[in-house]
Formats: structure tokens, sequence, C-alpha cells
């Protein structure tokens, strides 16, 4: 559009067609799309088996007519099948649950009836047991005497071969409580231990009356732990073939339990 008549004439047009189009669009009906509830519930009874109604029966009907005819039963699985297909849930069996939900889910305590000999003996168990003074003192003299007892051998054999000296081999535990007994004469400085010239561990009295020998044989004093395990305990039994052990075999004491 290059001249102003043309640009009057093309206005003219579009207010020509823009009054034609509102005219149209009044007398448009839109009733025709609006939801029918009647027509709704018709064909939504037909879907399902039911007598073919005719609007104006439906109104005419009450909910407290009882006619056999107006009542019959309704095929609503044709509804739940069709409703399936536009669902995600799986479906389940509803009825099922209904004894379920009457069970009580709590847990019952069960009561347990104990014999009071039963809790007697419970109590027994639980109590510590009392060491008096003198029990305390006995232990310590017993320590006292395998100590002196393991001295008095080394002065009399001279240096021994550590295994040899105390493995028990009628006794494991006898055998870890000699070299507990043998820790006391190292502490004190009573004893000492030293590899010999073929690496075996030598036990030898160390006699606190000539303190020049251990200076002049064994300028350095270590400390050092020795675990003796139940493989140790067997491996040395049969690499020094130990059946006679040179600390005596000592009597289990009989032990008491509780006040018996």
């Amino acid at each position: 559009v290059r001249d102003t008549p043309e640009a009057l004439l093309d206005a003219d047009v579009i207010v020509d067609l823009s009054s034609k189009s509102g005219r149209l669009t009044r007398e448009l009906q839109f009733d025709s799309g609006l939801f029918n509830l009647d027509e709704y519930i018709l064909n939504l009874v037909r879907f399902m088996g039911g007598r073919k109604l005719k609007p104006e029966s439906v109104e005419e009907i009450s909910d407290e007519e009882d006619d056999p005819q107006l009542v019959e039963p309704l095929q609503w699985e044709r509804i739940g099948k069709l409703a399936m297909r536009k669902s995600k849930r799986v479906t389940v069996a509803g009825f099922m649950l209904g004894p379920f939900l009457l069970q009580d889910s709590r847990k019952r305590k069960r009561k347990r009836k104990q014999s009071t000999r039963l809790k007697i003996n419970k109590a027994d168990e639980r109590r510590p047991q009392e060491i008096t003074e003198e029990e305390l003192q006995r232990s310590t003299n017993e320590t006292m005497r395998n100590v002196l007892t393991i001295h008095a051998i080394l002065q009399d054999i001279g240096p021994a071969n550590l295994f040899q000296l105390i493995i028990n081999p009628a006794s494991f535990a006898q055998s870890v409580e000699n070299l507990f007994y043998l820790s006391f004469l190292i502490r004190e400085g009573k004893a000492g231990l030293h590899l010999g010239e073929d690496r075996e561990p030598m036990v030898y009295d160390d006699d606190p009356d000539q303190p020049q020998m251990r200076t002049h044989q064994h300028p350095e004093s270590r400390q050092t732990v020795f675990e003796l395990d139940m493989a140790t305990w067997k491996r040395g039994i049969e690499i020094f073939e130990i059946s006679e052990p040179l600390i005596p075999h000592r009597k289990l004491p009989q032990t008491r339990i509780g006040n018996e």
C-alpha cells in the first residue's frame, strides 16, 4: 500500500469483516456443548446392561421405588475394566483385607515363670568372689615360693636353655606360670637372659653379690616381651625333646566356689 486511498479501502474491508464475524459469533448456540447429566446416566446404565429408559421416564423414578424392573443388577465390572485401561495401579483383592483388620497386631508378652532355685543360682553366678586377706596372703606366699624354687634350680644347674627350663610337657598352663615366675627373677636382677653362641635363649643366675660378673659379660641390660602360645609350647617340646620338666610339676590347688 503506497497511496492513502488504498489504505482507506483496506481499512473499510477490515471493519466490514470484523462486524460480520461478530454477528456470526453472537448467533452461535452454546447450549449444545453443555454437559447433560441425564444423558450421561442413561448412557452409563445402557453400557452396564440396564434397560433402555427414555429421558422423561428417568425424572419420574424416585429413590424410594422398589420395582424389580427398575433395580435389576448392573454389570459394574464393565466400568471397572474400562477404568483399568487408564490406571497404572495394580489390581488388588480388597475383600481379603477385611478379616486381617480385625486382628490385634500387638505382640502379647508371655510371662515365664522361673523357679526360685533358678533365681538363686543366677544371683550366685553374678556375685563377685570375695577374697579374704588370708587367701591373698596365701597366694602371695605361693608366688614367692615358686620364684625362689626357680632361683634355686638356676643356682644348682647353672645356665640353661629358656625352653628347657620353663616348659612342662605335661601342662601348658604351668609352662606359662613358670615364665611368669622367671620374669620376677629377671626384673629383680636375680637372673638374666641372653642369646648363646648358637643363638639359643639362655637363662643364667645373676648373683647380686658379684656385680662385676654381669658388667663384664653382659654390659647392656634390656627389657623384652616374650609370648608363649600353645604352638610354641608344642614346638619347644618337639625340638628340645623335653620329657621331664626341670621345674617340678605342681599339684592343682582346690578351687572354692562361692562360700562352699
